[in-house]
């Protein structure tokens, strides 16, 4: 499952000006770094406002996001978010009388009946049985058992709220500036 979310650079007039200025080759390549370094920054507010957002980690977040740089032949910076429902083990699970409480979307929820050890509650626990993963019984006995969901889809959220306004709101400003700072950098500060 993924979702791509594209910055585009196209009909800024300081850059078509600039491009005439410098010649072709100089001002494509003073283009394609503004458009990565707008896309990076846009990269690194984005993961930061995803993990806020969805209840993740950064770590995870970082992970999860694969950029795809602007070139010479393509002068799109892409954001890709990759994964599936994600398991409760990465929303700081918590064994409870219930269940297993997590923090998804950053806010307590209790996942009924599931577990993460062993054994009989409360007395007879006897440790983590799946490095931290929370579990339910998928049939009426003691096996099979399936890791628990908690209904978070990175690429889902990545269009949903302030993580879309984000990248969104970062990557179009920084490439103004950017674009700027690139073309007095080719032009050694002819263009301003």
């Amino acid at each position: 499952m993924g979702l791509t979310v594209k910055i585009k650079g196209d009909g800024i007039d300081r850059m078509q000006k600039a491009m005439k200025a410098l010649g072709d080759a100089k001002g494509r390549r003073a283009y394609q770094m503004a458009v990565n370094d707008a896309g990076n920054k846009a990269k690194t507010a984005t993961s930061r406002a995803l993990a806020k957002q969805s209840g993740l980690k950064v770590g995870v977040t970082k992970r999860a996001l694969k950029p795809t740089a602007a070139s010479g032949g393509d002068l799109n910076y892409t954001l890709k978010g990759e994964g599936g429902n994600i398991a409760v083990k990465y929303f700081a699970p918590k064994e409870t009388d219930s269940g297993v409480s997590a923090n998804p979307w950053g806010k307590r929820a209790t996942y009924a009946n599931a577990f993460m050890s062993g054994g009989e509650w409360p007395g007879g626990r006897k440790g983590f049985i799946g490095r931290g993963h929370a579990f339910y019984k998928a049939g009426g006995s003691r096996l099979p058992i399936k890791r628990a969901k908690s209904g978070v889809v990175i690429p889902d959220e990545m269009v949903k709220g302030v993580t879309v306004k984000t990248f969104e709101d970062i990557g179009l400003s920084a490439l103004d500036e950017r674009v700027l700072h690139q073309i007095q950098r080719a032009s050694k500060g002819l263009i301003s």
